[in-house]
């Protein structure tokens, strides 16, 4: 529903709608793009009749391909992300708790059309270790993917709001 996604990033993410109009070469399909910061915008289509996705009930588990993909919002203090995340919050979202992933916080929601979202301020810049080439021609060992102790891995997803 292209009105409720421009709503919810309007209302609840704060940006502007720049343009909408009839996709190019694809009919029926309607395209808008909303400013996303620092000059960056985003797109969304909307198609007459799409095919349903589902999301599984967890951030923090296996997802079909191609449905994990998600675009991660940069926060410039912490401070900026708990109150964007109240923002959210008090637009009636259901937005997980912030999640402490060592150098970086984090917390994650969808949007109208269950696009996966995250809100992220990173702590320090990344590391030497985590630049690891190898992990593109190998498979990922379990035990590489601990997380902090704060990281309840989708058990800290908070109910939203009521308004």
């Amino acid at each position: 529903d292209m009105k409720e996604t421009i709503r919810f990033y309007e209302g609840a993410m704060g940006m502007k709608l720049r343009a909408i109009y009839p996709m190019h070469g694809i009919r029926g399909a309607k395209h808008c793009f909303l400013e996303a910061g620092n000059g960056n915008e985003i797109s969304f289509v909307e198609f007459q009749e799409p095919e349903a996705s589902r999301n599984p009930p967890s951030f923090f588990q296996t997802w079909p391909v191609g449905m994990h993909h998600h675009m991660a919002y940069r926060c410039e203090s912490l401070e900026q992300l708990h109150a964007l995340r109240e923002q959210i919050k008090a637009y009636g979202v259901a937005i997980s708790k912030v999640v402490d992933h060592d150098f970086i916080h984090s917390c994650y929601f969808t949007d109208p059309s269950g696009y996966n979202l995250e809100l992220a301020c990173t702590l320090r810049g990344y590391t030497d270790e985590e630049y690891d080439l190898s992990i593109l021609d190998r498979q990922i060992d379990p035990s590489e993917n601990a997380h902090a102790a704060s990281d309840k891995h989708g058990k800290n997803v908070a109910a939203p709001s009521k308004l």
